[in-house]
């Protein structure tokens, strides 16, 4: 498996601005970086963030108002600008 997806209760959507997803993230994961992007097709705000787990670098995003979140297992990094 190379994703995984956190899902809020079937029916419902998480009610967490981007910020507030960013503070829970930090709390859990100090070290992690993360990136507030907006996506213009949508027009949804939502953040990236990359973590090390076990010494692999996971990346994820959650956009405001969806009903999961996203977590790579891969280890793909962002992209550098």
């Amino acid at each position: 498996m190379d994703t995984i997806h956190l899902g809020a209760a079937p029916g419902t959507t998480w009610a967490l601005s981007p910020q507030e997803a960013e503070e829970h993230l930090h709390a859990r994961f100090p070290d992690m970086q993360l990136w507030h992007e907006h996506a213009p097709v949508s027009g949804k705000d939502y953040v990236t963030f990359q973590v090390d787990l076990e010494g692999m670098t996971r990346s994820g995003c959650y956009f405001e108002g969806g009903h999961r979140m996203t977590v790579n297992l891969t280890g793909a990094r962002h992209p550098v600008a």
